[in-house]
């Protein structure tokens, strides 16, 4: 059997076992749990697919749509001029390496970034975390220190 090839099974299973449900449009990993099998249950979700028997991790691992074969998440190549900063509001740590259409989160605000870079300052002192969320990317933190 290719382990990378998904194989949802249709028999009955009267014990509990592992399952993955995931987005048949994105890849993306729903959920991951234990239950038991019943024929023709359907999935918790609208639009997606749960294959029995199988625990993936939805932190470093997706569907590809196309083929359902499992592949691991990519990391993101990110560069960072520098951590730490002058909480000033002028300077600037630069992060570049950015996919287009990454959501990043900056104290509960979301920004789409589509140029590939961006420019951070912050007048307020302490550590700020950015939080860079681009499927199937696996998502990526930084940590900018302003003093």
């Amino acid at each position: 059997m290719n382990t990378n090839a998904l194989n949802v099974e249709s028999s009955v299973a009267t014990d509990s076992q592992v399952y993955t449900q995931w987005d048949r449009t994105t890849g993306r990993i729903i959920s991951v749990g234990l239950g038991q099998f019943h024929e023709g249950l359907p999935p918790l979700y609208a639009d997606a697919r749960k294959m029995w028997g199988v625990q993936l991790d939805p932190l470093t691992q997706w569907i590809d749509p196309l083929t359902e074969e499992v592949r691991p998440r990519p990391v993101m190549q990110l560069s960072v001029d520098k951590t730490m900063i002058v909480s000033d509001g002028a300077d600037i740590a630069t992060i570049t390496g950015i996919p287009s259409g990454t959501v990043l989160r900056v104290s509960c605000a979301g920004f789409v970034v589509d140029d590939g870079m961006l420019e951070f300052s912050s007048p307020h002192p302490g550590t700020h975390t950015l939080r860079f969320d681009a499927f199937p990317y696996q998502d990526t933190e930084v940590l900018i220190h302003a003093a």
